[in-house]
């Protein structure tokens, strides 16, 4: 009977050790199993099937920098930052996607699968790694990317595997405009799977050469928001740093801004300067109302409005648009405001 209990408390100790063992090595229990919020496929290149979505952004237009180097392999970092001039950089509209896959499927099944998709929908591949991606040539690709989970926000955290990993570039020539797709796979250590070679992902970015809207500001909306809102924010005019002086790239907006007032000729506003929080809060006052008297004396002198229909203030960070504790509010928060008196 005692041998009997003992052989029941070691096989009792025995399944606590293995199950603590294998909860250890789970999925992590908050990655999602479905899609982001507001997230969708590209239009010009689905999914593999099964996998979803873990991270998504789309920009309209921005840059970004793809591997086109020939460097196989690199040891040290300064090896690969001999090759970075030999990088693609794009500017145009930008959709980047990161997806996990099911861990039935291998990298290299996944990897093939785009190569032929791409390929039968005339795609030329421009670049193309099929084993062995070492982190030299992937770690630029995460560099460029803001994941939205903490733990996801370096390429560390996120631990692609050298040996899984596969990368190609292809290039579809449109008149109205070239598009490239770059597709990373690997298997990623940060997803789990099975230990310890991590669940395949696949990281696709969609580089969609157009030309930048140039309209800088509609009148219309901008007269609807004084109308309507008795304010509206400008944000096509750029100072130099911690000066006043107006930079060249500014004068369309504010040509756009004479427009108005002279198709409006009774119209009178005050221009309001705004900062961001950065830096000394009495000094950003300052900044920001000195750039508003440059603003209006500039609209005064080169586009002859009457100086009595404009007044200038300024409010540095006091009347934000946004947070202040990222660059994207930040952004929002230094801007000009036309306001009706």
């Amino acid at each position: 009977m005692i041998y009997k209990k003992a052989f029941l408390t070691i096989m009792v100790i025995m399944v606590f050790v293995v199950f603590s063992f294998t909860t250890a090595l789970a999925f992590p229990a908050d990655t999602p199993a479905e899609d982001v919020t507001d997230s969708s496929d590209h239009p010009l290149i689905s999914r593999f099937p099964g996998s979803y979505i873990r991270f998504y952004e789309s920009k309209d237009y921005d840059e970004f920098t793809l591997p086109f180097s020939e460097l196989e392999t690199a040891e040290f970092e300064d090896e690969y930052e001999e090759f970075a001039d030999k990088d693609l950089r794009l500017e145009g509209k930008i959709t980047q996607h990161f997806y996990v896959v099911p861990e039935r499927h291998s990298s290299l099944e996944i990897f093939r699968n785009y190569e032929q998709a791409l390929k039968e929908n005339n795609f030329e591949i421009l670049v193309q790694k099929d084993a062995d991606v070492d982190e030299w040539f992937s770690r630029p690709l995460y560099e460029q990317v803001n994941f939205q989970d903490a733990s996801e926000t370096s390429f560390e955290g996120l631990d692609p595997d050298k040996q899984s990993g596969r990368y190609l570039m292809a290039k579809l020539s449109r008149a109205e405009g070239d598009v490239h797709i770059s597709i990373f796979t690997a298997r990623h250590g940060y997803y789990g799977g099975s230990w310890p070679d991590g669940q395949p992902a696949v990281f696709q970015v969609v580089v969609e050469e157009t030309e930048l809207d140039t309209g800088l500001i509609d009148m219309e909306s901008v007269m609807q928001d004084i109308e309507s809102k008795g304010k509206a924010a400008i944000y096509g005019i750029h100072f130099e740093v911690d000066n006043d002086e107006i930079e060249d790239e500014s004068v369309p907006t504010i040509e756009k801004i004479a427009e108005l007032l002279k198709e409006n000729p009774d119209l009178e506003l005050n221009v309001v300067g705004h900062t961001d929080s950065t830096g000394n809060l009495d000094y950003n006052i300052d900044l920001s109302e000195r750039r508003a008297e440059s603003l209006v004396e500039f609209l005064v002198n080169n586009h002859n409005i009457d100086k009595d229909r404009l007044s200038s203030f300024g409010v540095g960070p006091l009347a934000p648009q946004a947070t202040n504790e990222t660059e994207e509010g930040r952004e929002q928060n230094r801007r000009v405001e036309l306001v009706k008196p």
